[in-house]
């Protein structure tokens, strides 16, 4: 590698400044992507109301859970600490000073949902006690749809006409890149709930928190909880042959904050550098095979196998990566940890944890080094089948 710097200085610089570019643009988008999700428990889960006919299809029950019922469930259930509800509706019509805006979600909640979901409110606050006994028609916002909404304004206290119905932002609460519905952008309280396609005043999904490690404990305690809180419900009476059960939603909740287009972009960036890096070494490596055709002709002679001579060209390109992309890594690490909080009250309106991953850096470090020494082979294996005598008459 010294002698690649010696001989090529400036192109020799150049390639591992490349490496080191995109080995840094890679470990900081890769950080953020594995960056533990704070918001993410096993033991907080949705469970939807359904009915299981005698031919044994199902369906969904749409207006059932109510708030009055959670402390009956509640006590019915030893494994669960708290339930909230949270039903979808689809195709939410905003407008802002005679400017319309169309959100693909809406979700209508009770006070304690985003507690239990672990969700950030960024700004004003959540649904509240009083907000509930006052029945005010109020909505917290995503970061992204106030953004859109409102624009640089203060969202905190402006009245938008959603639904045909006038409402007041109360709070922001940080994005997610889904729930059990999707990406909502507008929560509404349950006492001003947005009706979704099914109508009626009940809802269908219960937000559960269980104790921990007792979620499917806590499921089957509130499968016989509804079937006993509901017994009499009209849509499952006896002489249909319904059975009244209560169905898991695909996998644990999981508010995974969405990933920010500026990780994908450094790490699209990120990975063109290192391809870039990567051909610049083939050049490099081909170039010096070239020029060291002579003493690649005296090591033959002297009895240097094909597959020694290839390897010293590899390592070399392997180690050029190899330096580039450790003080790549580096340099990530040294400015995420100064860098970090401003870039996450910024760029991420504090709704995404970032953290440099050692994890990150090691795996930038071995596909920049593979990379690296696969690139080379190439010339390498041109210089490691190289006949001594061929070797030396091209001097």
């Amino acid at each position: 590698m010294l002698r690649r710097f010696k001989h090529k200085p400036l192109q020799t610089f150049l390639t591992v400044v490349q490496v080191l570019l995109g080995s840094f643009a890679m470990t900081f988008a890769l950080s953020a992507y594995l960056t533990p999700d704070d918001t993410s428990s096993e033991d907080t889960f949705f469970l939807q109301a359904g009915y299981l006919e005698p031919d044994g299809s199902t369906g969904q029950f749409y207006n059932v859970f109510l708030p009055k019922d959670f402390p009956e469930l509640l006590q019915l259930t030893s494994d669960v600490e708290a339930i909230a509800i949270s039903s979808g509706a689809d195709g939410i019509e905003a407008i802002y000073e005679g400017e319309r805006f169309r959100f693909m979600l809406g979700v209508n909640v009770t006070p304690n949902y985003f507690e239990i979901a672990n969700l950030r409110i960024t700004k004003g606050s959540a649904f509240t006690r009083a907000d509930e006994e006052s029945q005010e028609a109020v909505v917290v916002m995503s970061e992204s749809a106030a953004k859109t909404m409102f624009g640089d304004a203060d969202p905190l206290g402006q009245e938008a006409s959603i639904s045909g119905k006038t409402y007041r932002v109360l709070g922001l609460v940080s994005d997610v890149a889904r729930t059990l519905y999707g990406q909502p952008g507008i929560y509404f309280p349950t006492w001003a709930s947005v009706k979704s396609f099914s109508g009626g005043d009940g809802f269908m999904t219960l937000l559960v928190k269980a104790k921990p490690g007792q979620s499917s404990a806590a499921g089957e305690q509130l499968l016989a909880a509804v079937r006993q809180v509901y017994k009499d419900n009209p849509m499952v009476p006896a002489e249909s042959g319904r059975d009244f059960f209560v169905q898991g939603a695909e996998g644990s909740f999981t508010n995974q904050p969405a990933l920010n287009p500026i990780f994908v972009i450094l790490g699209l960036f990120g990975i063109m550098s290192l391809i870039i890096s990567s051909i610049g070494m083939f050049s490099n490596t081909f170039v010096d095979v070239t020029r060291r055709t002579h003493e690649i002709g005296i090591n033959r002679a002297l009895g240097a196998t094909s597959n020694a001579i290839g390897r010293i060209f590899s390592l070399e390109s392997a180690l050029l990566a190899f330096v580039g992309s450790v003080l790549g890594a580096a340099l990530a690490g040294v400015l995420m940890s100064v860098l970090i909080k401003p870039l996450e009250q910024s760029f991420l309106y504090g709704t995404q944890r970032v953290a440099w991953q050692p994890e990150a850096a090691f795996i930038v470090v071995v596909v920049a080094v593979v990379l690296g020494a696969l690139l080379a082979f190439v010339p390498a294996l041109r210089a490691g089948r190289m006949k001594p005598i061929e070797a030396l008459r091209n001097v």
